[in-house]
């Protein structure tokens, strides 16, 4: 059911809508189609950061909960070629694009189709849009899981384009009462990752994990080498890079722990972004309870292909030819108690 959730500067009304069974609750608004609330029932946690109402949404750039299109994370100089034309995007962090510019679908509001177990939203992004080619059809599925949720992309375009969506959820397992997610327990078989320039860019050679404070093939905290001396680290002011995960189709990216609570995230795509939110102070004003955000209240697992992937030569390229259907999934599943 419906529930509003305000009006834009502009005057359109946002709704908020909500589903759940005997594990969860996901609130999501049409603005963005944004993760608002998840409630783990088991532990009576609300896990996801977020806002009271949509002009919070509207003023602050911190993206959260967010569906991110039509190509998250970082472009670099905002430039592209695709069938021998040279596109340029927007540039609005340094010299680069992120997340496709000025007009994100962060700030659209999407058509919803209720369900009893899932929640759908469509959006329609014409030709030129954000610069990129082709007319393109996205469809978002959150879909009730028996511990957790799904969610599903499926995308479709009448010219060749680039295409890489992702959910930008800030989690933090502890609460909204968590003040910081450096005690989460990360552990993750990704092999390799890219570093970062100082303008955040991921770029360079992919690396090897082993032997850096990116290894998390072991469970390490997320506090335990944030501050490391290290290139990288001190780049993107904590973590704030893509790794990637060996093999192909559905597997586990990462399993993330607090305080009892267990969330494994799985998924299709090749990888995902940490961000462990290095930026996210003075986001404070419109928190649900009140909260306060602090830098490195809530951590991203933002899964997607490689940034930058369509500039690069050695990592899969998320094109999308014309008349042709992209998908693809991510699971996160819930577990509080003793393993």
């Amino acid at each position: 059911m419906r529930k509003d959730f305000g009006m834009t500067a502009d005057g359109r009304s946002a709704g908020l809508y909500t589903i759940g069974n005997d594990q969860i609750r996901l609130s999501v608004t049409d603005y963005g189609a944004t993760l608002v609330a998840l409630e783990i029932l088991d532990c009576g946690r609300d896990v996801l950061l977020g806002h009271t109402d949509v002009k919070a949404y509207e003023k602050l750039d911190s993206c959260m909960g967010a569906v991110i299109g039509r190509v998250c994370n970082r472009i670099s100089g905002g430039r592209f070629t695709l069938n021998d034309r040279v596109y340029q995007l927007d540039i609005n962090n340094g010299p680069n694009c992120l997340h496709s510019g000025f007009n994100g679908y962060q700030d659209r509001l999407f058509t919803v189709t209720e369900k009893a177990d899932a929640l759908q939203f469509e959006l329609v992004s014409p030709d030129g849009d954000q610069g990129f080619p082709g007319e393109m059809r996205l469809k978002v599925v959150y879909r009730l899981l028996a511990d957790g949720f799904a969610f599903d992309y499926e995308v479709v375009s009448d010219q060749d384009t680039y295409v890489n969506i992702t959910n930008h959820a800030y989690f933090n397992l502890g609460g909204l009462t968590c003040d910081s997610v450096l005690g989460h327990v990360l552990e993750s078989p990704a092999d390799t990752f890219l570093g970062t320039d100082d303008t955040g860019l991921a770029c360079g050679p992919l690396l090897s994990v082993s032997g850096t404070p990116y290894d998390f093939t072991k469970p390490h905290t997320l506090g335990e080498r944030i501050n490391a001396d290290n290139e990288q680290i001190r780049n993107a002011n904590g973590y704030d890079n893509p790794f990637f995960v060996p093999g192909e189709g559905m597997r586990k990216l990462l399993k993330c722990s607090c305080d009892g609570l267990r969330m494994t995230v799985c998924s299709d795509l090749p990888g995902y972004q940490l961000y462990t939110g290095n930026y996210l102070a003075g986001n404070d004003r419109y928190g649900k309870q009140g909260r306060t955000f602090a830098a490195r209240s809530g951590v991203c697992f933002e899964t997607q292909y490689s940034p930058d992937a369509m500039n690069r030569s050695d990592v899969a390229v998320p094109l999308l030819k014309a008349g042709k259907t992209m998908k693809h999934t991510t699971e996160y599943h819930f577990a509080y108690g003793e393993e």
